[in-house]
């Protein structure tokens, strides 16, 4: 079947539930306050599709599809995870009709769709993928009304995560960590951190002193952030719509130490951003953090819990190898995904925008981060 028959424009209000916050009808909203435009698409399976376009070039428009699609939407009969090199295959097959359809329903400027598939893979398997090219459809190979794609070189979302399960009881889930995990969990109390869910009523003043800690937090890691605005708005862009979001706060003796925010569907909880002081760090705030969108997570029905975003491997010597100990030691699984993939509408001005987004990224990476 032509998967064009089976697409159609929706309004942005009728985008089905998703697992993930970044394919919900508010991330759209959401997204829309910060320059993009939200397209909605629906699958007669029933699965719904985000896409958010934006200009980026006089004449250059910029579609991006986070965390999606799902493989029913791709046209792609469930396989679970994938096995072989046939399957991912088969999935860059699906994208590239996907994309083909989706040409003809976005803004006729549209140069480029960027997606960000939340696949599950074998790490191994990617890595065989991308040696074979399996990523990357050529003309010459072409599917029938499919588009060329190619890995874009640079990820939006990070490929590889932890997602922890809950269905366990609370002591087994602790009893899955590793040990100096549980001692830290249990640390913070012991040393009087107290966590506490910021309310309607302390929401300003502690999105300030968040935002305060962030700054600290994006000097000592070399990371970029979003103005003050951005993060405000994330929790207080209708709260009562999905996901449900919520900050958690790390206090000792009035000051707070940390803090986090988390995104939560009705099967899914992400930690989508963090904050610690440079003080006080042996408190282990953070641990008790974690523990609390943990357990509030399950207590909300969550099956999962995703810490988003990880480098590849235990990889001492990558800047964040840090964040990789401290992510996976809470007894999840790591996650491998495809990365970020590109489809091509207008070859010659996505090639035009790829080379200038590498210029910009290397610059980025060898001056700026060290000034």
């Amino acid at each position: 079947m032509d998967i064009r028959s089976t697409v159609r424009p929706i309004p942005l209000e009728e985008l089905p539930p998703a697992s993930t916050f970044m394919q919900t009808h508010w991330w759209g909203r959401f997204k829309a306050e910060a320059g993009w435009t939200p397209h909605a698409f629906l699958h007669e399976s029933g699965e719904g599709l985000l896409v958010l376009v934006r200009q980026v070039a006089p004449g250059i428009l910029f579609a991006y599809v986070p965390h999606g699609p799902s493989s029913a939407f791709a046209g792609i009969p469930d396989q679970g995870k994938a096995v072989s090199l046939d399957t991912v295959s088969a999935y860059s097959t699906g994208l590239s009709l996907l994309a083909g359809a989706l040409s003809d329903m976005l803004p006729s400027k549209t140069s480029l769709i960027r997606f960000d598939p939340a696949w599950t893979l074998d790490s191994d398997l990617v890595g065989q993928a991308s040696r074979h090219g399996l990523f990357d459809v050529r003309r010459g190979s072409l599917p029938r009304n499919g588009l060329r794609l190619s890995s874009s070189g640079s990820d939006i979302q990070p490929p590889d995560t932890v997602v922890l399960h809950l269905r366990p009881d609370e002591e087994t889930l602790l009893s899955r960590m590793k040990s100096k995990w549980r001692y830290n969990v249990r640390l913070a109390t012991k040393k009087g951190v107290r966590i506490r869910l910021s309310t309607n009523e302390t929401m300003e003043n502690d999105v300030r002193a968040f935002y305060a800690l962030y700054r600290i937090t994006a000097e000592r890691d070399r990371i970029a952030i979003h103005p003050f605005e951005y993060y405000r708005r994330f929790l207080n862009l209708d709260p009562e719509s999905e996901p449900h979001r919520e900050l958690l706060c790390a206090e000792h003796e009035g000051e707070m130490i940390a803090a986090i925010m988390t995104a939560r569907t009705s099967t899914r909880a992400t930690y989508v951003f963090g904050a610690a002081s440079d003080s006080k760090r042996n408190l282990m705030p953070a641990y008790g953090l974690q523990w609390e969108a943990i357990t509030r997570a399950k207590a909300a029905g969550c099956t999962e819990y995703d810490f988003f975003g990880i480098p590849p491997s235990d990889d001492p010597s990558h800047h964040m190898h840090g964040l990789y100990r401290f992510k996976t030691g809470f007894g999840g699984t790591h996650v491998t995904m495809p990365g970020t993939i590109d489809a091509d509408l207008r070859p010659i001005r996505s090639a035009a925008y790829r080379s200038a987004e590498t210029l910009r990224m290397w610059y980025y990476r060898r001056f700026r981060k060290k000034s």
